[in-house]
């Protein structure tokens, strides 16, 4: 009977642990989802726990609930098992003559101390930890209707114990029952994607777009922007048929209009609208009948920020302003969706494939403007010193002082970077080559 309720006792200190484990480690969007699948039938106990995982005051009382099943199971069987098991123990080591009476004692409560501390730990706490974190899911729906009855029953104790530690914890001007529990910060969300994909449960290609969606935070204005040398505009002085000639031979829906210089933008001439008036009516227009009031964003703010505002002015397009309020460049919805989906383009305007190329040598083939911020995926290389450039481009004129010419070269901590192809004085092409340490790590 006595090792009856032992094991009873272990097995108690067993659910509360598990259930302890399981309810701060199991996620609220996992217990959501099945309980919204009413053809399990683990759905309805998972409705029933999921307000426990939503609200931090309902997971306190839950977690207190657990922590006093395990302290109370813990105390009993160390009572119980030194009443119970000292005695027998004693004369057995007495009846062996070695020891005095005395002596017997001591030592078979020494005995039980350690062979029962060791069978709590393994059985009672090791185990029960494991299987709630590798499985939480069911470790809480299991263990979640013992969990609900022994809340009932040690209510008031709670009430008491948790009344004095958020006493405690407001003298130290600690806040209580905030929700960050169930936030997730852009790094946290990182690992999870990460952890996601190697589990199987994302493709690459699915991986590859989350991560690049996460990464928009990251991105500036001025990192995706089409710089002001790339920019198609129109001159509002020059000569009516120029501009026209401009509107028809132009593949955007959308450009930018000026006078005097590009720095002063007056707004976003609509091309559709303008080919469409003149075949309707067979009349070219002034081009002011089709120029929108232009949105003007900095060249430090976010992607997610411009996508924001570009939604709230109703505006595909958006020009870019540098530090002293000229024109840096423009940007547009369909850039900022290509830094997720990658550039698609169209039946008129090809996409240009600006992407890295890697070599079965293991060089790599780079666009010349190339954001440094992305080759942190071939080398692990941190840019401190040049803040104020973003591409390979930048990073040459920063390192020589010299324009990009063939065969220009410059070297990096961990790689090498070389000028192969040149258009406009600017690198076309460049090929990047790793060091023998990278390239182990890389492949």
């Amino acid at each position: 009977m006595a090792w009856v309720i032992i094991t009873v006792l272990i097995l108690l200190n067993t659910l509360y642990v598990m259930a302890e484990f399981a309810a701060v480690s199991v996620r609220r969007s996992a217990v959501y989802t099945l309980a919204q699948d009413n053809k399990n039938n683990m759905s309805a106990i998972a409705a029933k726990i999921l307000p426990y995982i939503e609200e931090s005051r309902l997971l306190d009382r839950y977690v207190a609930a657990a922590q006093i099943g395990i302290t109370l199971s813990s105390i009993i069987l160390g009572a119980y098992t030194q009443a119970v098991l000292v005695e027998p123990i004693t004369v057995h080591i007495v009846g062996l003559g070695i020891v005095s009476d005395t002596a017997a004692l001591s030592a078979a409560a020494i005995i039980i101390l350690a062979v029962f501390t060791v069978l709590q730990m393994i059985f009672g706490e090791l185990l029960p930890k494991s299987l709630a974190l590798q499985y939480p899911i069911h470790s809480a729906i299991y263990t979640f209707y013992p969990m609900r009855f022994s809340m009932f029953v040690f209510s008031w104790y709670i009430t008491i114990l948790n009344g004095s530690g958020n006493g405690i914890l407001k003298l130290f001007k600690v806040s209580l029952h905030n929700n960050a529990r169930a936030a997730c910060s852009v790094d946290e969300l990182d690992v999870i994607l990460t952890e996601s994909h190697k589990e199987g449960f994302l493709e690459d290609e699915e991986h590859e777009r989350l991560k690049e969606a996460l990464n928009l935070t990251e991105r500036t204005a001025r990192e995706i922007m089409i710089p002001r040398r790339k920019m198609t505009s129109i001159n509002l002085e020059d000569n009516h048929d120029d501009i026209w000639q401009t509107i028809i031979d132009t593949p955007y829906t959308r450009i930018p209009v000026y006078t005097e210089n590009i720095d002063e933008i007056s707004g976003i001439m609509s091309t559709r609208d303008a080919l469409l008036d003149y075949i309707k009516t067979g009349d070219k227009k002034e081009v002011q009948h089709f120029i929108s009031p232009a949105v003007f964003v900095p060249e430090t703010i976010s992607a997610t920020n411009l996508l924001t505002t570009m939604r709230e002015k109703k505006r595909h397009i958006a020009i870019v302003l540098d530090e002293f309020g000229g024109t840096e460049g423009l940007v547009t919805l369909e850039d900022v969706l290509a830094e997720i989906f990658g550039d698609m383009g169209d039946e008129f305007k090809e996409a240009e494939n600006r992407e890295a190329q890697i070599l079965k040598d293991g060089r790599i083939i780079l666009p010349g403007d190339y954001l440094l911020a992305d080759l942190k995926k071939y080398i692990d290389t941190t840019f401190s010193e040049t803040d104020e450039v973003d591409t390979i481009n930048g990073l040459l004129s920063h390192e020589t002082g010299q324009i990009a010419e063939v065969g220009q070269k410059i070297a990096l901590e961990k790689a090498e970077i070389e000028v192969t192809e040149i258009k406009n004085n600017t690198a076309y092409t460049v090929i990047l080559t790793l060091k023998n340490d990278e390239v182990s790590e890389n492949d």
